[in-house]
C-alpha cells in the first residue's frame, strides 16, 4: 500500500514546467492605465516559493487582487515547488520569474540589479513585500524605486540554523544592516519572530505581528476524504504535512508512528509532502514491518485530505505557524506539536497539545489510547477555528500597506 500510495502521489503531482502555459497567457510587458481609486499597486517578491511560504504568498496575492489591488508577483523558478507553480494558473496577478539562488553568494548582486530594473520597468509600486530571508536581502539591496518595503522572513530564526558560526554571524549582520536602513515594516508571524526582530535592532514602531491564517478552508468532507484514503471503521489516522526537511523532522514522525503501530493495530499514517529527506523517509518506512500502513502522497493539495485524519503531528522546529496546522484546526482536526514549533501561538487558542520533542512519541501513544481525549481535542479545534480565518490576516496586511503608501 505504501508503494502504491507513492505512485498515486507522483501521478497527481504537477510537472516542473506545467506553469509555463499559465505564464504565457499573461503579458509581462510594461503596464498602462490606472486602477480604481481605492486600489494600490503592489509587488510581492519571493525566492523560496515552496511549502508554507509559497502558499502564504499565493493566498495573500489572490486575496488582495480580489479586493481591487493591482498585483505583480515576482518569484524564483529555481526555488518553486509544483504546488506553487500550479497555483499560478488561477491567480489574478502579473507573474514574473526572476532566478535567485538559494544560498548567499556574489550572484545576489546581479540578481538585485535585475530586480531593480524589473521594478523600474513595471512600476511604480506603492508597496514592495519581500517574503523569506533571501528575497528580503535581494529586494532590499535592489532598492524599491520609491515603494515602501515590507519584509516577512517566514521563520527568521531558521535562516541561520545549521550553519557555521561565521555564516550565522554574517546573516545576522546583514539582517541588522538591512533592517536598519532598508526596511519600512517587518511582519512577524508569531511572538518568537517578533522578539527575534527586536534582538536584531528592528524598532517596535516598524514591527508588526500578523499571524498566518487561511481563507475559507473548503476541505473535502471528512467521510469523503476517509473513503479516498481507504479508511476502515475503527481506523485511527495520524498525519504529517509539509516539506520533508530536517526542520520539519519527518523522521521523528515516522518513528513515532511506528511506535504507535506496534502498540495499536488500528493506527494508520498519512504523509503529505516531499523534500530533501524523502529518500531517508522512504528507507525508514520500508525497513519496518508496517510499511503497508503508511500512505504517502506527494504534490497533493492538503485540503483534499486534511479532514480525513484524526490527529495531525507536527514534530518540527521553530518557524512561522504553518498552513497545515491552520487548515487542520480550521476543519476540526486536533494537533500535537513540539514546543519548538511556531504552532504554539495557534494552539494557545485550543485544539491541540504541545510537548518537548523527546516526549512526542509518548504523548501520541497516550492520546491514541484514550479516544475521549481525542474527541475533546476535536471539539476544541472546532471552537478554535474562528481564530485562524485569514480575513483578519489579509485585513491587517492591507491596512499596513495603506498606511505605508500614504506616507510615500
Amino acid at each position: 500500500m505504501f508503494l502504491l500510495a507513492e505512485a498515486i502521489g507522483k501521478r497527481h503531482s504537477i510537472p516542473h514546467n506545467s506553469s509555463r502555459s499559465c505564464l504565457m497567457k499573461r503579458s509581462v510587458g510594461p503596464r498602462s492605465g490606472a486602477i480604481g481609486s481605492q486600489g494600490m499597486r503592489l509587488c510581492q517578491v519571493v525566492e523560496a516559493a515552496v511549502g508554507d511560504t509559497g502558499r502564504h504568498v499565493v493566498e495573500l496575492t489572490r486575496a488582495l487582487a480580489t479586493r481591487g489591488h493591482d498585483l505583480t508577483l515576482i518569484y524564483s523558478p529555481t526555488s518553486a515547488d509544483s504546488a506553487f507553480r500550479h497555483s499560478l494558473c488561477d491567480i489574478r496577478a502579473e507573474v514574473v520569474p526572476l532566478p535567485i539562488e538559494r544560498a548567499a553568494s556574489w550572484r545576489d548582486i546581479p540578481a538585485a540589479r535585475s530586480l531593480g530594473r524589473m521594478l523600474a520597468k513595471r512600476g511604480p509600486f506603492e508597496v514592495l513585500h519581500a517574503h523569506h530571508a533571501k528575497a528580503g536581502s535581494v529586494a532590499r539591496l535592489a532598492g524599491t524605486g520609491g515603494a515602501a518595503l515590507v519584509y516577512s522572513p517566514h521563520a527568521l530564526e531558521a535562516a541561520g540554523r545549521d550553519r557555521r558560526v561565521a555564516a550565522r554571524s554574517l546573516i545576522e549582520l546583514g539582517e541588522r544592516l538591512l533592517g536598519a536602513t532598508r526596511t519600512d515594516a517587518f511582519v512577524a508571524a508569531n511572538p518568537a519572530e517578533w522578539d527575534d526582530a527586536g534582538r536584531l535592532g528592528i524598532d517596535v514602531e516598524r514591527r508588526h505581528l500578523i499571524a498566518n491564517g487561511n481563507q475559507a478552508v473548503t476541505a473535502r468532507p471528512r467521510g469523503e476524504a476517509r473513503k479516498a484514503l481507504g479508511a476502515r471503521d475503527g481506523d485511527c489516522w495520524i498525519g504529517f504535512i509539509g516539506r520533508l526537511t530536517p526542520d520539519t523532522a519527518p523522521l521523528l514522525f515516522v518513528a513515532a508512528a511506528l511506535g504507535a503501530m506496534r502498540r495499536q493495530s488500528n493506527v494508520r499514517a498519512l504523509i503529505l509532502g516531499d523534500g530533501e529527506q524523502a529518500v531517508l523517509v522512504a528507507q525508514a518506512i520500508a525497513a519496518s514491518d508496517h510499511a503497508h500502513r503508511f500512505v504517502w502522497l506527494r504534490g497533493i493539495a492538503t485540503k483534499k485530505w486534511i479532514a480525513g485524519i484524526d490527529l495531525l503531528v507536527v514534530p518540527g522546529r521553530a518557524g512561522a505557524v504553518d498552513h497545515g496546522v491552520v487548515e487542520a484546526v480550521a476543519v476540526g482536526v486536533p494537533v500535537i506539536a513540539t514546543m519548538a514549533t511556531g504552532a504554539r501561538q495557534l494552539l494557545g487558542e485550543g485544539g491541540g497539545q504541545l510537548c518537548g520533542s523527546e516526549a512526542l512519541p509518548a504523548l501520541l501513544l497516550a492520546l491514541l489510547a484514550d479516544p475521549t481525549r481525542l474527541v475533546r481535542l476535536r471539539k476544541e479545534a472546532v471552537s478554535a477555528a474562528r481564530a485562524v480565518r485569514d480575513t483578519d490576516m489579509v485585513d491587517r496586511t492591507e491596512a499596513l500597506y495603506a498606511r505605508l503608501a500614504a506616507r510615500r
